[in-house]
């Protein structure tokens, strides 16, 4: 575990121990009975509404709010941007100002958390990892999910406090010059005893492996743990580690290798439109995805205007402007979501919160050093 990651273990479990200490200590209770009250007042007033009313409410109520909406998230600035935009546009009014602060994973977990523990949380929503929500979400620090919009959504997205606003899909891929249609592997099984060309490895895929252990190999194939694990480690086919799926994608491309594991089918797909020899499809099944999301912040000062970003995102509209980026949207009526028939794993949350440094070991021993770029 990196010195980053541990710190910010302490700093959870140290936020955590001080949501549950002494009630006279206000920084330990989590955002203030103020910002709570104003949620309420705010759900009040959208009660029952359909979705069109419901928007149109939050729209006036967020006109009433005073400041700049302010969005922490992962999205890489390019996309980040035009969603912002999008949105002031979409609720046709001049007086709601958005913002937004741009990290990754790690720094902006951090970042909350200290705001937190400091008793002055800047950020209004937050758009990140599953894991990470989940990390929030423990410290009291989102507000209760609440959307007609979740009737939209795959039930695997959508948790008390949070919803996925895309999905990233682990896929096996390969290049099409070294491995031809006939030659590609239709099972995992296959795929790790594949010798025909070395296998590029992504070592950061902990989640995946953890998932293919867990729901694959020891819930459908009856196998112990010690047993699924022994089907990676002692496989037949040369594993390569590689650090990062961008860099995996491009060396696939390249011909390093005739597979790659721990793709996102979206990495594929851009490759493919900048016309690399690359597939996924048809998938090796099953896949597994894991859903990057959205939160409101139960500390904020705008929770109308919180309300009415969700909202957003999980619209029609937010969600094709989503697709757009080649990512899987998770709204069922916006084209691009991975097709039904496909069997897909989702990753255990809890579990990579438990237990990361557990899966984190057992993967390097799979992966070994990453390999340079």
């Amino acid at each position: 575990m990196s010195a980053r990651l541990r710190a910010i273990s302490l700093l959870a479990v140290a936020l955590l121990a001080a949501a549950c200490g002494s009630p006279t200590d206000t920084r330990a209770q989590g955002p203030d009975a103020g910002a709570r009250s104003a949620y309420s007042a705010v759900l009040s007033e959208i009660k029952g509404l359909d979705e069109r009313a419901r928007w149109n409410r939050l729209v006036q109520l967020a006109e009433q709010e005073s400041g700049t909406f302010l969005v922490y998230g992962t999205l890489v600035n390019d996309q980040f941007k035009p969603i912002m935009s999008d949105f002031v546009r979409a609720t046709g009014s001049s007086k709601i100002k958005a913002s937004f602060y741009r990290s990754g994973s790690e720094e902006m977990l951090e970042r909350v958390l200290q705001e937190a523990r400091a008793g002055r949380p800047r950020s209004d929503a937050v758009i990140t990892l599953a894991t990470d929500l989940r990390i929030l979400g423990d410290q009291r620090l989102l507000q209760r999910f609440d959307s007609p919009l979740s009737q939209k959504l795959s039930k695997d997205v959508v948790f008390p406090d949070w919803a996925g606003v895309y999905i990233n899909a682990y896929t096996l891929s390969w290049n099409t010059k070294l491995v031809k249609a006939d030659q590609v592997p239709t099972t995992w099984e296959e795929v790790l005893n594949y010798t025909a060309h070395p296998v590029g490895i992504e070592v950061q895929s902990y989640d995946w492996f953890a998932t293919m252990v867990t729901r694959y190999f020891m819930a459908e194939k009856g196998m112990t743990e010690q047993q699924a694990v022994a089907a990676f480690t002692k496989a037949k086919a040369t594993f390569v580690p590689v650090n990062g799926r961008s860099t995996l994608a491009e060396l696939l491309s390249a011909g390093e290798y005739g597979l790659g594991i721990g793709t996102y089918t979206q990495t594929i797909d851009d490759a493919k439109r900048d016309g690399a020899p690359v597939e996924w499809k048809p998938p090796v099944q099953p896949l597994v995805q894991r859903p990057n999301g959205v939160a409101a912040m139960a500390g904020s000062d705008q929770p109308a205007t919180a309300l009415l970003f969700v909202d957003y995102l999980l619209s029609e509209r937010g969600q094709k402007l989503i697709a757009s980026f080649s990512r899987i949207p998770t709204n069922r009526d916006v084209p691009g979501a991975l097709p039904q028939e496909y069997r897909v794993l989702t990753v255990n949350e809890e579990e990579m919160v438990g237990q990361r440094q557990k899966w984190t070991d057992l993967y390097g021993k799979v992966t070994g050093q990453p390999a340079q770029k």
